[in-house]
């Protein structure tokens, strides 16, 4: 996100509903367009976490569904968006299509955001000297 000059993003923000209910802590928060990022290790669809692949699919996709009730748009990664990059480009459209549509300040909590702003990129791969 910072190599492609997105906007900073939270860090695991806490996300409530409307009533002041946790709904949960998505891994990157943007509040400014209402979006929200995870990274879906494939282990959780692989029964590693003492439920079952099935059990995980119905839990994500009822939390999708929170978020979305609670006005969020959810960018989900996995590996092969990470590899091919396609998430990326999801997730700079989804910006632009929720520019102005800021999430309300009382629904949601964060310990800070992911890096300083304005910060000079470098070229991928290379060293400070």
């Amino acid at each position: 996100m910072w190599e492609k000059g997105l906007p900073v993003p939270h860090l695991q923000a806490d996300i409530l509903d409307h009533h002041g209910i946790f709904i949960g802590r998505p891994d990157f928060f943007y509040p400014e367009y209402s979006v929200g990022v995870e990274y879906d290790g494939e282990g959780k669809y692989r029964g590693q976490y003492g439920i079952t692949p099935e059990e995980a699919a119905i839990s994500e996709m009822q939390r999708t569904k929170q978020f979305g009730n609670a006005g969020i748009w959810l960018i989900r990664i996995t590996a092969q968006t990470l590899n091919d990059g396609s998430w990326i480009r999801h997730l700079s459209q989804t910006l632009k299509q929720n520019r102005g549509k800021v999430f309300p300040a009382e629904q949601w909590r964060s310990a800070g955001l992911a890096w300083i702003p304005n910060q000079p990129r470098r070229p991928r791969g290379s060293t400070r000297k």
